[in-house]
């Protein structure tokens, strides 16, 4: 009996070991269980102009913003073209750097790497964007069309400052160290580049370049209005949805872009940080969430970029209810089969449109089936419910006067009241 006891109890301890280890190895291990925010790693500096050496000697480097060491296995960094699609290994030390070359470890002479990877960067600009292990967009670079800083010709690094980028100071830049101050941006009449071996500030020689225009911020093509549903059966403000699809062979994140209704009133949604649409995918926003109202006789959305661009757009007439309305290709058709999140599939049943007339409506009277009973649940064909919106539709002062409504449906419920007592006295008198 007391074998049995030792044994009962040093299986327990054993098991009470085991937890407590685990628990220590979760605590142990920060870098595992903490999730990174947005900004907290960053792409710090691009050598994408190579060195003096090679142009092939490009290298990025990246920064933790944070006080302890994060495990880089399974992170990517990755080009929106396709053309660079870097894997990491290994550590980012607190609040340290992390240096990526191209090919070889001669990038950056005399400060190894932490990583080699292979593929190259385009003079002319690059979207680069940076994923966790678990896919999450941790940061991004978006200069498609051109590099707002760097110096092809003197070989000086493109560097992050606090709200923008600045060229080095330095030729070959400031690998595995705290960026520059940056060249000294002048403006001069004959806006000229000055030798910086002929400029000083208190005898202290400072490059300095002529002032650099703003380079406007380019956006990735291909995300589309794809599919709408403006008139479901039963409450629109429930069963509404708009469908966006990602054309790209790549993730696009859509972050600050808006997309807003036409008629009345606009309502613009815009997309939250850190949204994005995942490579040939679909993403679907719901009435409760834009607080977009399709009105079902005639409305419209546009898609709009940060900049104010629009990039898509659609319009229609009289949504028949409980069908989607599709793109296939450059056309737009009506469907009794939505889609939700799919691929659009189109009927060549003949669509049952709305009777009423197509106008435009200020926003607190754009029309939908809120109010309106569900025509799944009524099987009565006396009480039509698409009769009733199209009669509603067509009387605009009966929509438009509630106290009208109401002294309607109470002449309506004393004549049956009526009715019934004359039906029961006759009763009685029989």
């Amino acid at each position: 009996m007391v074998f049995l006891q030792k044994n009962v109890y040093d299986y327990f301890m054993k098991k009470k070991f085991i937890f407590l280890l685990t628990i220590l190895i979760i605590f142990c291990s920060p870098n595992k269980i903490r999730a990174i925010d947005s900004g907290n790693i960053v792409i710090n500096e691009i050598a994408w102009m190579g060195n003096k050496n090679s142009a092939n000697n490009e290298w990025i480097e990246l920064k933790s913003n944070i006080n302890y060491d994060i495990d880089l296995s399974g992170w990517k960094i990755k080009s929106v073209d396709g053309k660079l699609n870097i894997s990491l290994k290994g550590f980012i030390i607190a609040n340290g750097f992390y240096l990526m070359e191209r090919t070889d470890d001669n990038s950056v002479p005399q400060i190894p790497a932490d990583l080699i990877y292979t593929g190259a960067l385009s003079n002319t600009g690059q979207y680069l964007q940076l994923y966790d292990n678990l896919n999450n967009l941790i940061d991004s670079v978006n200069f498609l069309q051109k590099w707002p800083a760097g110096d092809n010709t003197n070989k000086q690094t493109m560097e992050k400052t606090a709200n923008s980028w600045q060229t080095s100071a330095n030729a070959g830049g400031t690998p595995k160290a705290e960026n520059s101050t940056g060249v000294l941006i002048l403006e001069n009449q004959k806006s000229q580049i000055i030798n910086p071996n002929q400029a000083s500030i208190n005898d202290k020689k400072i490059p300095i370049i002529e002032k650099i225009e703003p380079i406007e911020v380019t956006y990735p093509e291909g995300i589309i209005i794809n599919e709408i549903f403006p008139s479901p059966q039963g409450a629109d403000d429930i069963k509404e949805w708009i469908e966006l699809y990602n054309t790209n062979t790549v993730p696009i994140d859509i972050s600050g872009w808006k997309i807003q209704d036409t008629q009345g009133t606009p309502t613009t949604y815009t997309f939250a940080k850190n949204t994005i649409i995942a490579s040939n995918g679909y993403l679907v926003i719901k009435r409760l969430d834009t607080k977009i109202i399709l009105n079902n006789d005639q409305d419209g959305l546009k898609l709009i970029l940060p900049n104010e661009k629009i990039i898509d757009s659609v319009e229609y007439i009289n949504a028949p209810i409980g069908q989607s309305y599709n793109r296939l290709n450059s056309e737009w058709k009506w469907s009794n089969i939505p889609t939700e999140g799919t691929k659009n599939q189109v009927t060549d049943l003949e669509t049952k449109k709305s009777t009423t007339k197509a106008r435009i409506l200020p926003k607190d009277k754009k029309t939908d089936n809120t109010n309106l009973p569900d025509n799944s649940k009524i099987n009565n064909p006396i009480f039509d419910p698409n009769l009733f919106s199209a009669s509603l539709s067509q009387n605009g002062s009966l929509t438009s006067n509630p106290w009208l409504l109401f002294l309607i449906a109470l002449t309506i419920t004393v004549i049956f009241a009526v009715i019934i007592v004359i039906v029961k006295l006759k009763k009685l008198k029989f």
